[in-house]
């Protein structure tokens, strides 16, 4: 997967990454879960492009952030310095469930219960059901 990336200072990436997760918090948010699109070209430095497989930021607003994509798409990410930001680089392969993966991460804080909500926005119409998807996984209505 080639991604739109462009060189970002790693100290930018890492007050965006901080202020999102601060901003989560104030709003009373377990997680933001962010797709490929603009959102997660402003937090990485990368777009990512969107497509039938999941690519999920996953961005607690306590805890350590992680990164969800197919095995197949994770050099599409070698230039973006996630180990640096506390990235967690977590891969799937076809077999295996990434809506439960991203459930779980977004979950793993204090007890793993799920608090209050998730913060996600379908990036554009292709996205809906994948978010649908997690919702349901996440056990979260709205």
């Amino acid at each position: 997967m080639a991604t739109d990336s462009f060189k970002q200072d790693h100290s930018v990436l890492a007050a965006r990454l901080n202020r999102a997760a601060e901003t989560a918090a104030a709003a009373d948010l377990d997680a933001l879960l962010i797709s490929p699109g603009s959102d997660l070209q402003y937090l990485l430095g990368a777009g990512g492009e969107s497509h039938e497989r999941l690519t999920c930021l996953v961005l607690p607003a306590d805890g350590r952030p992680a990164l969800v994509l197919p095995k197949l798409e994770e050099l599409g990410f070698a230039d973006i310095p996630l180990a640096e930001l506390g990235i967690e680089v977590v891969t799937w392969v076809d077999g295996q469930d990434p809506h439960a993966m991203v459930a779980d991460l977004a979950g793993r804080g204090g007890d793993g219960a799920f608090r209050n909500r998730l913060g996600d926005q379908p990036s554009d119409e292709q996205d809906d059901q994948e978010h649908e998807e997690l919702r349901h996984e996440c056990g979260d209505g709205g």
